[in-house]
């Protein structure tokens, strides 16, 4: 259950970033972040039901979650000028560790 979330987005990660180029990084980081953000909201209720909706879920939201970082980048190449990204790289993922 723990490694939950680290095997549903290796399932996501080889296309995620193919997705957000695809489809526009904003709408894509927006559904990620509303689905992701239900998928915790309704994991309380999920553990009343069974473990294996439990384990779902986490796949689901791990599955989802890759798609963050790609998204994010796609939008910090469009948003930031040239010579200021290396700068917003390093802010945006300060916390990561």
């Amino acid at each position: 259950l723990l490694s939950a979330r680290f095997y549903g987005s290796c399932l996501s990660v080889a296309f995620s970033g193919a997705v957000s180029d695809r489809f526009g990084a904003d709408l894509i980081l927006s559904m990620v972040l509303a689905l992701s953000s239900i998928l915790t909201l309704l994991t309380p209720f999920f553990s009343f039901i069974d473990y294996y909706v439990v384990l779902f879920s986490r796949l689901m939201l791990g599955f989802i979650e890759s798609f963050h970082q790609p998204a994010i980048n796609c939008l910090a190449s469009v948003w930031f000028p040239a010579e200021e990204k290396a700068m917003a790289a390093s802010i945006y993922t300060a916390g990561y560790q």
